[in-house]
């Protein structure tokens, strides 16, 4: 089977009223810069509760049956909305 070719068009977006578009571009980045940081602010607001453990690659034969299963639980509880 040969796969389909089609052309892809770019939506532009339109300048608000008096604005030009390096302004509306530049706008839009201020925008998205400011979600990302919204929401990595509110994704890790619990990073400070969490307990990190080093892993010693020497014990990983030891870590099936002696895992650190506190801080496993705490990155699990922590981070719950990850592990849906």
């Amino acid at each position: 089977m040969k796969p389909s070719s089609y052309s892809v068009k770019r939506n532009r977006m339109k300048p608000l009223e008096g604005e030009d578009q390096k302004s509306t571009y530049n706008r839009m980045f201020a925008e998205m810069t400011d979600v990302l940081i919204t929401n990595f602010s509110y994704w890790f607001r619990d990073a400070p509760k969490l307990l990190f453990v080093p892993l010693d690659h020497k014990r990983f034969t030891n870590y099936q049956h002696d895992f650190p299963t506190e801080a496993l639980n705490c990155l699990m509880e922590t981070l719950a909305w990850c592990f849906n």
